[in-house]
């Protein structure tokens, strides 16, 4: 997922703990911001998702129990 400005890249992990990975977009190479962003995120994150101004960041979890979602706002550096 790449905010619309192209400036950072969001990655999300399926299996094991369910990570979000936050990358900066460097003239077409993705530089590791964070490996871990969030906390909130449950094991079987997937399905990314930005709001329409990439303020907030949306994850589906659905692996373990009934799916729940997650999110984040996005600060200005990109992270969460």
């Amino acid at each position: 997922m790449i905010t619309d400005d192209g400036r950072y890249g969001y990655a999300s992990s399926f299996f094991g703990d369910g990570r979000i990975s936050i990358y900066r977009v460097d003239g077409g190479r993705l530089v590791l911001l964070e490996a871990d962003a969030s906390s909130d995120v449950a094991a079987g994150a997937s399905d990314l998702a930005l709001s329409r101004d990439s303020r907030y960041l949306y994850s589906l979890n659905s692996i373990e129990g009934p799916p729940s979602r997650s999110s984040a706002w996005v600060r200005t550096d990109g992270c969460g």
